[in-house]
């Protein structure tokens, strides 16, 4: 079941007040179109942008007998690698916008919505891409179900 979700506009004064906004990016091309539409409300607004990368990586059960459980195991320095291409990619087209970058392990869905949940953020912003394979189709895309499950407005683009 859907939580309620808050939302940005004040209904007394009709105030838009945007504090934050969640920018998930998964490195595609779709990921980053809503680039513009972010600094847009970031620079109107004077919110925190943080983007977003989940690592979704499942381990082969071979290593479960040895006690590792997370890719972060096998690979520590993968997400300060991540956290710089997102830099890479992101710092210059955002400016002197308050950016801050997030990685963290696990299944998208769940993570968009805790950390909007954690961080109190009033706008997620992301691309629109395709479902992937028959889990994809079966399931919906990830911003369909972002969407679905979201604790604050979400802007698809």
């Amino acid at each position: 079941m859907k939580q309620p979700e808050h939302e940005f506009i004040d209904p007394e004064t009709g105030e838009v007040r945007i504090g934050k906004i969640l920018f998930p990016v998964d490195f595609s091309e779709e990921s980053y179109k809503p680039v513009p539409w972010v600094k847009a409300v970031a620079e109107m607004t004077g919110a925190e942008v943080i983007v977003f990368h989940a690592v979704d990586v499942e381990i082969p059960p071979v290593y479960y007998s040895s006690g590792i459980t997370s890719i972060l195991e096998l690979d520590p320095g993968l997400n300060e690698r991540v956290e710089h291409k997102m830099r890479d990619a992101l710092a210059a087209k955002f400016g002197e916008i308050d950016v801050r970058y997030v990685v963290q392990e696990g299944r998208a869905i769940e993570l968009i919505r805790e950390l909007a949940a954690d961080e109190q953020v009033d706008l997620v912003v992301m691309g629109q891409t395709g479902a992937h394979g028959i889990g994809g189709f079966l399931l919906g895309s990830t911003s369909a179900r972002v969407v679905q499950r979201a604790v604050c407005p979400v802007l698809v683009v």
